[in-house]
């Protein structure tokens, strides 16, 4: 007897493919599997903001022009000028010359003052001439002249204490008028008294027999003359606080030691 052959295993023919939807199908050995599709993050909500009402920024040149104006009249005044406005005021109502003259009355063996004030809102006055023979008259043509520069400077030192800038040349024109006018009504009164020959003068003090005659400045032409002064002094004073002193620059370079030989 012959031994059993080995028999060989049967190769496997591979099977004809199918075309079409079936076949491509067939193909496929691994089951599909999804894609991952790419999510969009939400962005965190943020919480409303509370609603605010407009409100209108002003512009640089609108900032700039409400600072002239704050400048223009400065917090700090210069008190001395103010009191230089008030004096000139106040010597405007007050007599500026006066004559007073004692003269014994007949019969009674007792002297009588009697006072010749002279204002500046006068247009003419009437007084005793020396010898008090007769009454003179004096045309005050200088003295509407004296009260229009007087109440000038007055406004104008005022006016130029409250204010930083041209304040201080506005007190330097207000003294020089407060003293030229106080300078007019001397001249002014001095010409007119010489002209209707009464005798008098600024400061002038008779006595005879027959009584006694005085003149002098008042109160007013005093008041005007300390009103100018004290204008001029305020107004140098503010001057010179403004000026500013020189700057002196320092070199803080370190100092190089020299080289030894």
């Amino acid at each position: 007897m012959q031994p059993p052959q080995p028999q060989l295993a049967p190769i496997p023919t591979s099977r004809p493919q199918r075309g079409g939807i079936f076949g491509r199908m067939r193909r496929r050995t691994k089951p599909l599997q999804p894609m991952a599709m790419p999510v969009a993050e939400a962005a965190p909500r943020q919480p409303p903001e509370p609603e605010v009402a407009a409100v209108a920024v002003p512009s640089p040149e609108d900032a700039k022009v409400s600072k002239r104006r704050l400048r223009s009249f400065g917090r700090k005044l210069n008190h001395a000028g103010i009191l230089g406005g008030i004096v000139a005021f106040a010597s405007l109502v007050m007599p500026w010359w006066t004559a007073t003259a004692s003269v014994p009355v007949v019969g009674l063996g007792n002297s009588t003052a009697i006072d010749f004030p002279l204002y500046l809102y006068e247009a003419s006055a009437s007084l005793l001439a020396n010898p008090p023979s007769q009454v003179v008259t004096l045309d005050l043509w200088f003295c509407l002249s004296t009260l229009a520069l007087l109440a000038l400077a007055g406004i104008l030192a005022i006016v130029g204490s409250v204010m930083v800038g041209k304040g201080r040349w506005m007190l330097l024109i207000g003294g020089v008028l407060a003293l030229v006018s106080t300078v007019l009504f001397a001249v002014g009164l001095w010409t007119e008294l010489s002209r209707v020959g009464s005798g008098l003068d600024l400061f002038k003090t008779v006595t005879e027999n027959w009584g006694t005659i005085s003149a002098r400045l008042s109160f007013g032409f005093w008041g005007g003359l300390i009103a100018g002064i004290v204008m001029l002094s305020a107004a140098v004073r503010s001057i010179v606080k403004r000026t500013a002193p020189p700057v002196t620059v320092q070199s803080h370079a370190p100092e190089v030691a020299p080289l030894p030989e």
